[in-house]
């Protein structure tokens, strides 16, 4: 079940009750604290460690949680990190579009009009809820599924489960949805389909969940003339992605690749050493067998960076 702390002006005797009956409404599908003060904010966050941070009018907090802000008629800070922003009317998005908010909901507040009622209102909310847990799924991947997600794309790209001789999969302990939605944004799921097919786990259906995504985000494509030189200046022009190193991977399984070649290709493009730091991540990502790489992997800044870029790939 998600945890909210719902966080809002002790003065606001309205927004103070609107939350009691809402959290109420939806008590058996999310778990729900209120915090009317810093101290107590401070305090159900060091104790209690919600999952998400609920907002209300323009109060300001520190804390690593997720953010849903409910501004509530008051000017919106853009400068506050947030996943979404709850307006109560299309005016009030309008407005707050204006002011710089993005990735709006618009969810009607029953104490100000008779078109909706709390169970409305709580069917929606669970959604946002829901769907800000579904977002940038890397960071709440357990370490389970965090060490399966590799294991079932090297098997998969191998095309051999023999590969996984002295390596165990808790299969009971996989999250499953969370692996699902980060492999599809990622556009490796039909990757872990098969790692799965071939390792004959089976796995719970999958209906393709609501995320909120970067801005322009689109999900990463291969293309079937792709070569480990336009692989390798994909990156260096558009960013690093993990089916950027599943399409090297393959390249470099091709057993009429011929090595010396490439290292010359890399050198006239100036993207050897780009090159060693893409190896440095195949080897920690996807374990490929250093008789594969063509030259040594390299660990510096730019692989740092690389690194970096793909855990950060889908945060907002």
């Amino acid at each position: 079940m998600i945890k909210v702390l719902h966080y809002y002006p002790k003065e606001d005797a309205i927004t103070a009750r609107c939350i009691t009956l809402l959290t109420e409404t939806m008590s058996q599908r999310v778990e729900s604290e209120i915090a009317d003060s810093t101290i107590v904010f401070k305090k159900k966050c060091k104790t209690w460690h919600p999952d998400i941070v609920h907002i209300y009018g323009d109060l300001q907090c520190s804390t690593t949680c997720r953010r849903v802000v409910s501004p509530c008629g008051m000017p919106f800070n853009s400068r506050q990190p947030y996943y979404v922003v709850i307006a109560r009317s299309p005016m009030e998005s309008d407005r707050l579009q204006k002011e710089g908010a993005k990735r709006l909901e618009i969810i009607r507040n029953p104490l100000f009009t008779k078109t909706t009622d709390f169970n409305e209102m709580a069917d929606k909310m669970t959604y946002v809820y829901q769907k800000v847990m579904d977002s940038n799924p890397l960071p709440l991947m357990d370490e389970v599924t965090k060490q399966a997600f590799p294991l079932l794309l090297k098997v998969a790209l191998v095309g051999d489960k023999r590969w996984l001789a002295g390596e165990t999969i808790n299969i009971d302990d996989i999250n499953f949805r969370t692996l699902f939605i980060y492999s599809e944004l990622e556009g490796v799921l039909h990757l872990i389909n098969k790692g799965l097919q071939l390792l004959d786990i089976e796995a719970p259906p999958y209906q393709k969940a609501a995320c909120y995504l970067p801005d322009d985000f689109q999900v990463p494509t291969t293309s079937h003339e792709s070569s480990i030189t336009t692989q390798v200046c994909d990156i260096r022009d558009n960013g690093i992605t993990i089916l950027n190193l599943c399409n090297i991977f393959e390249l470099l399984y091709d057993t009429t690749l011929n090595e010396d070649e490439l290292i010359k290709e890399l050198e006239t493009e100036d993207n050897l050493i780009l090159f060693k730091s893409i190896l440095a991540l195949e080897d920690e990502i996807l374990h490929l067998d250093y008789g594969f790489m063509p030259c040594p992997p390299i660990e510096n800044r730019l692989t740092r960076k690389l690194r970096k870029d793909i855990y950060n790939h889908l945060q907002l």
